[in-house]
């Protein structure tokens, strides 16, 4: 009788561990998050002068980016942005869109930054082309740390200076030196 109390309970926490999982690690993210955004807001991917004429291409790009980070399938990351993407409008203006997402699919939440040399035609709330885009990926047990690293990134997004510097970077590592703690608009995020 003891020992089939201990295996029930094991069973048990077993169980329980098993479906708190994703809320665990969207704790520990968000623990780790919060550290991040006093040193640095890190981008897990990263991409300068991307060459497309399309938003579908746009995403195709980012699946294949960012789906080893994202801990899934490029092909069904496409499909989600896919679906996000549909009758959406993104958020910012002057040529700046965010593009967030939260999904099942997603098991390791990423940020993305990319910018095009060319305008891309965006359904954006101003209505302009797009030559800048981040990313916001999440899994959708993390609903708020999902909203604050989209406030902390939205937020970086609004300085001008930034903005201007992100279109003239031609290198990722340029780009990284961009989200230093060191650079006047990060104390923005």
């Amino acid at each position: 009788m003891h020992n089939l109390c201990k295996t029930i309970n094991f069973f048990l926490v077993f169980c329980f561990s098993i479906m708190l999982q994703p809320l665990i690690v969207c704790l520990w993210e968000r623990k780790d998050y919060k550290m991040s955004i006093a040193k640095e807001l890190h981008f897990d991917v990263l991409m300068t002068d991307v060459k497309v004429q399309a938003q579908s291409k746009v995403f195709e790009i980012l699946a294949q980016e960012a789906a080893p980070v994202c801990g899934v399938d490029a092909d069904v990351l496409y499909s989600v942005f896919d679906k996000n993407a549909e009758d959406r409008t993104f958020s910012l203006e002057d040529g700046v869109a965010i593009f967030d997402v939260k999904s099942t699919q997603i098991k390791t939440p990423a940020l993305a930054m990319m910018t095009f040399d060319r305008d891309i035609a965006f359904n954006t709330m101003d209505g302009k082309s797009v030559n800048i885009m981040a990313a916001v990926l999440s899994p959708q047990s993390c609903g708020p740390v999902h909203l604050q690293r989209l406030a902390n990134v939205s937020r970086v997004l609004r300085s001008h200076d930034l903005c201007t510097a992100l279109r003239e970077v031609d290198n990722t590592d340029a780009m990284r030196a961009l989200f230093m703690p060191t650079q006047d608009w990060m104390l923005a995020a």
